[in-house]
């Protein structure tokens, strides 16, 4: 099938002819929707951690966040000892193995930005009274 005008052209069908831009899988159209939709997703999430608002993370506990890598939160969460730094890449030249212990992770220490009096708490309090006559007050706490 020919195209009278470039504009005709599908946009799927076009966007998997385009040359990849450099050291990407994609070309500048699909890699300009993929970057406008993500940036959507972001901005379009209140919770989302970057987001400001009511219940966002002080400018410390974003700095703190954003030093650990992904090699940090894998090898703190998993049982092994040694893993490339840029863990999404190979391992060589400039991303040697490393020990687990060398990466940095978050710093939950009472002295580190998450210590209690830099966060703050939203409670809602309820009472419930149970069968045996006990009472127990219930917290909600978002943070």
């Amino acid at each position: 099938m020919s195209y009278r005008h470039p504009e005709d052209i599908d946009l799927f069908t076009g966007g998997v002819s385009e040359i990849p831009l450099p050291g990407a899988k994609v070309g500048p159209t699909f890699a300009c929707l993929f970057a406008r939709q993500f940036q959507a997703l972001k901005r379009g999430d209140r919770f989302f951690y970057e987001n400001a608002g009511p219940l966002s993370f002080t400018p410390d506990q974003l700095a703190d966040i954003r030093s650990v890598t992904l090699a940090a939160i894998i090898c703190r969460n998993s049982n092994i000892g040694t893993v490339q730094p840029r863990i999404l890449r190979h391992p060589g030249s400039g991303n040697e193995i490393v020990d687990c212990a060398t990466l940095r992770h978050l710093d939950l220490t009472m002295n580190g930005p998450w210590a209690a009096s830099t966060m703050t708490l939203f409670c809602k309090t309820t009472t419930c009274t149970f069968i045996y006559g006990i009472t127990v007050l219930h917290y909600i706490c978002i943070f």
